[in-house]
């Protein structure tokens, strides 16, 4: 069996370098495999990461700051 966990601290800044979020994301997965390939490694390890992303994309205040207003824009 193989398994993968991903944890992606996250720094949201506007055009002035100012930090306006940050946060941590994580994903894991487990799948079943019997060879030592890397195919195998590869698989966990990125579809962890797309996991983290999925978790990442649900935070209400990450989503918050990447609209124009909450990065100083109008």
């Amino acid at each position: 069996a193989y398994a993968g966990d991903v944890v992606l601290r996250i720094e949201v800044q506007d055009t002035a370098g100012n930090v306006i979020w940050t946060g941590n994301a994580s994903g894991g997965v487990k799948r079943w495999g019997r060879s030592y390939k890397a195919e195998n490694y590869y698989e966990v390890l990125s579809d962890s990461l797309l996991d983290a992303v999925f978790a990442l994309l649900h935070k209400e205040g990450f989503l918050a700051a990447l609209e124009p207003k909450a990065a100083g824009k109008s």
